[in-house]
């Protein structure tokens, strides 16, 4: 059940201080209608739209909408944790994670382009979650640079040549929700947070986790838009630099004939919209964002659970292996956009 108690012990607090909260009242309603609009997104996707996707989803027993002044709203699904967990944020999958995931999403993106009369033009906003955060980036690097000098020193020739691009809201929607039209791809229904801490895979008689997809969840941001964004999203920030570059070498030829196969099932007649190039070429301006993306998640991992507090030297390890992977992301970003899509640094990078 979604609730503003965090919003309204703020707003408490601040007045018992004697500040005045006349100007947060905005604020605290704007976050209020906010946290009602997310909530109220994943009940109607939960009731319309997850049936017809045909993939691992949680049980929904029962989702009501959250109307302001009305009615609280809820949504009460099955106890995931007796059979699946999700992975730490510096836990990376590996090759055969991603296609098993792979092989869902095709179902997916088929399904949702068969049916898109259930969502197209309905869902046009999630994308503004992630773009409003964009204005946090410039902050988030400096604090990296003052904590992390030594780490951060081989991004910062990618940084200074690059900070203008990756913090350019033009870009972000762009490259988000416009793209696909000029490469002639049809929106796809997007997920928009496909990341780790959203997927719940499978565990064995060990507790241990396994290769297989539970569920995924967490479907609050959906929007219309780029096709391959939500790949692009998953495995720059969930793989490690190695295991990323081997999927981008494989995925593009996995994901055709995979959907391939799944465009002929049910005697579809709808016309085959994607290709290899179109694909490849949607992923390359997704992958730019996350890219440079990399850095703002590690600026939040003081806020991340540590299983071991008792023993630093563990969070410094996963801290070095994502300055890997992010210093990987900013070397093949930097050659994208040095090369195929230098017009992209000259367009955006102002």
């Amino acid at each position: 059940m979604p609730t503003t108690k965090a919003i309204e012990a703020a707003k408490e607090m601040m007045k018992e201080k004697g500040i005045d909260t006349k100007p947060d009242d905005k604020v605290i309603e704007g976050r209020l209608n906010m946290v009602i609009q997310i909530h109220n997104t994943e009940c109607e996707f939960f009731q319309n739209l997850g049936p017809i996707l045909d993939i691992p989803l949680p049980k929904i027993h029962k989702s009501i909408k959250w109307i302001m002044g009305g009615q609280k709203g809820i949504i009460h699904m099955e106890d995931l944790s007796n059979r699946s967990k999700t992975t730490s944020i510096f836990t990376k999958y590996s090759l055969a994670q991603v296609k098993n995931l792979m092989k869902y999403m095709v179902k997916w993106h088929k399904n949702a382009f068969v049916h898109r009369d259930a969502w197209q033009g309905k869902y046009t906003t999630g994308q503004n979650t992630f773009i409003n955060m964009v204005r946090a980036f410039d902050p988030m690097i400096d604090g990296l640079f003052a904590t992390f000098p030594d780490k951060m020193e081989p991004l910062k020739p990618f940084i200074e040549k690059y900070r203008k691009l990756f913090t350019n809201i033009d870009y972000w929607r762009y490259a988000m929700v416009g793209v696909q039209a000029d490469i002639g791809l049809p929106p796809m229904l997007i997920h928009g947070d496909l990341h780790s801490g959203n997927l719940m895979w499978s565990i064995d008689d060990n507790d241990g986790i396994t290769n297989q997809i539970a569920a995924i969840i967490d479907w609050q941001t959906i929007f219309e838009g780029n096709p391959m964004y939500d790949l692009a999203k998953l495995v720059t920030l969930c793989c490690d630099g190695p295991t990323r570059r081997e999927i981008e070498y494989i995925i593009f030829d996995f994901y055709m004939e995979k959907i391939t196969v799944e465009w002929k099932k049910n005697n579809n007649k709808e016309e085959m919209p994607f290709t290899k190039e179109k694909i490849k070429k949607a992923y390359n301006y997704a992958f730019i964002l996350h890219a440079f993306s990399i850095i703002g998640i590690i600026a939040c991992a003081p806020a991340f659970h540590n299983s071991y507090p008792e023993n630093p030297a563990i969070r410094e390890a996963e801290l070095d292996l994502s300055f890997l992977s992010a210093l990987h992301a900013c070397q093949d970003a930097d050659k994208l956009l040095q090369g195929e899509m230098k017009d992209v640094f000259e367009k955006y990078n102002l």
